[in-house]
């Protein structure tokens, strides 16, 4: 598969909750590049939640996320802020 095939974002069956209420649960998507990628919704289900896991602002309870096809799942600040110059997010 060429890099121009291979998404340059991905959630992998991410799970987030806070305290007893889950947020995500299981979420899996791709985005390719040159796509763009909306996502709608009632307040709390999730939208802002998963921006600040593609940003690398919050960490999965489960689950990867792979960002400029980098799995920044476990990535230190430093290294965030590397892959935090190649995405944006916008509310």
């Amino acid at each position: 598969m060429t890099d121009e095939r291979k998404p340059y974002i991905e959630f992998q069956h991410v799970s987030k909750s806070f305290g007893s209420f889950c947020v995500l649960d299981d979420v899996s998507f791709f985005v390719y590049p040159g796509e763009t990628l909306c996502i709608l919704g009632r307040s709390g289900v999730g939208k802002s939640v998963s921006l600040h896991h593609i940003m690398g602002f919050l960490k999965p309870d489960s689950g990867r996320v792979i960002v400029a096809r980098e799995d920044i799942t476990d990535y230190p600040e430093i290294e965030l802020q590397r892959i935090r110059k190649k995405v944006t997010m916008v509310f």
